[in-house]
C-alpha cells in the first residue's frame, strides 16, 4: 500500500499526460478503439502477472518453491 500512496502524485501527473496525448493523437473512432484494445490487453496481462505473483508467494509460504533461496534463509 505504501507504494501506491507514495506514487499517487506521480500517477495524477501521469494521468494528465496520458489524457493530453490521447486528445492530441486520437482523431478517428478507430483510434479510440485501438486505445480500448490496448487498455483491455494491459489489464488482462496485469491480472495474469498478479496471479503468478500470488501463486509463487503461496509456494514460498508453503515451502514448495525452489526459487529465492536467499529469502528462504532469511525467514
Amino acid at each position: 500500500m505504501t507504494f501506491f500512496i507514495s506514487h499517487a502524485h506521480i500517477d495524477v501527473e501521469h494521468a494528465r499526460e496520458v489524457e493530453q496525448m490521447l486528445i492530441r493523437g486520437c482523431k478517428k473512432p478507430g483510434d479510440w478503439q485501438d486505445v480500448a484494445t490496448v487498455m483491455l490487453t494491459t489489464l488482462r496481462l496485469t491480472g495474469a502477472m498478479m496471479d503468478e505473483v500470488h501463486a509463487e508467494h503461496q509456494k514460498f509460504m508453503n515451502n514448495t518453491s525452489n526459487r529465492y533461496p536467499f529469502l528462504q534463509k532469511a525467514s
